[in-house]
């Protein structure tokens, strides 16, 4: 009875534990918002990258989520155009003002995005109601950096790998003294040249994607700061941190030192254990099978035995002096050898009441 009383204790305390540990997984995925909130949205020409449960942030705090990224049309100067609404909710203790701009902002280096909301403190400027939109005039769209490498795409295409290995090989017999080549040289640098200009709309192309490029840094340049003094900080607090991590190098350098100086020892045995013969199969249903159908028959009473070590309570009470396995020979040899690998000097020690 009194097993049975541990074994339900011991189930009891692994659920609870499982129910925690799961909840706090969920809390941490979810990104839930504390406390009430209010719900707006923001019209955006371009939300991409941005997706429900990202952060919503003022001033770089987390003070919300999105909840949701939808397409519609949307009417500017005049035309209709297709937009992406996005739905957040923040705290209700943060207000939105009629001159808040929305931002679509890089969170990390890795692409993730999240919504920033930034006020100027003007005296003119009146509440936002909750359930409010923040129109697309006053919100920055997402920076795309495919419009740097769009724009160089048809530079690249229209060069021909065959012409600039013509081009080279032709400097290289110039200089050699060849006469002929250099006319060769001079054609195919020709030919280069005119394959890099192109026609005028390739250039213009590129200018454009330039453009694009240089006014979406200019609309995040404090954005640009900030990453740039976070870099700078967590070079700092490396540089101030230079003693702790030579240390953490020389323990790693001793650890492994450690490591290999036991598995010098155990290799012979391992090797040994490896290329034995007969194999495992063939050893339990030959010599082996006296050995193992006693370790059989004695598996009832080292079930009694580990029952005994929690007879006490509701913990484990044990003194272990020495473990090893004798059902296979190289197995007996191998675990004194790895312990003995692992002790100073070699030698596997006893404490005092072991050796009494």
């Amino acid at each position: 009875m009194r097993q049975h009383r541990n074994a339900l204790i011991g189930l009891a305390l692994f659920t609870i534990s499982a129910i925690v540990l799961s909840s706090m997984v969920y809390v941490t995925l979810s990104r839930g918002v504390a406390g009430s909130t209010h719900t707006f949205r923001a019209v955006f020409s371009d939300a991409s990258g941005l997706k429900p449960s990202d952060d919503v942030r003022v001033a770089g705090v987390r003070v919300g989520r999105v909840e949701k990224v939808d397409l519609v049309d949307v009417e500017v100067n005049g035309r209709k155009q297709a937009a992406a609404r996005v739905t957040f909710a923040i705290q209700s203790g943060q207000q939105l003002f009629d001159n808040t701009i929305a931002s679509v902002t890089y969170q990390n280096i890795i692409g993730q995005r999240y919504l920033g909301l930034a006020t100027e403190r003007t005296p003119d400027r009146h509440p936002l109601a909750p359930d409010s939109e923040i129109p697309i005039e006053r919100t920055v769209d997402s920076f795309d950096i495919a419009y740097l490498l769009n724009g160089f795409e048809p530079l690249f295409t229209l060069l021909d790998p065959g012409k600039v290995d013509n081009m080279t090989e032709g400097v290289v017999q110039a200089l050699q003294g060849d006469s002929t080549s250099v006319l060769e040289l001079i054609t195919s640098t020709s030919t280069l040249a005119q394959s890099l200009a192109g026609p005028d709309e390739v250039l213009g192309r590129v200018l454009d994607s330039l453009r694009l490029v240089v006014d979406n840094l200019a609309d995040h340049e404090s954005g640009l700061r900030g990453t740039l003094s976070n870099a700078s900080s967590i070079v700092r607090q490396l540089e101030s941190r230079h003693d702790q991590l030579l240390a953490s190098v020389g323990s790693i350098n001793s650890a492994v030192g450690q490591l290999s100086r036991i598995s010098e020892n155990v290799t012979p045995d391992l090797l040994e254990m490896i290329q034995r013969q007969p194999g495992w199969a063939a050893h339990v249903a030959g010599p082996g099978r006296e050995r193992m159908a006693y370790a059989l028959y004695n598996v009832p009473a080292v079930m009694k035995g580990i029952a005994r070590v929690t007879q006490s309570g509701e913990y484990i009470n044990a003194y272990v002096c020495d473990l090893n396995s004798t059902i296979f020979d190289w197995l007996g040899r191998y675990i004194p050898a790895v312990v003995a690998g692992a002790t100073d000097g070699h030698n596997i020690k006893h404490s005092a009441k072991c050796r009494s």
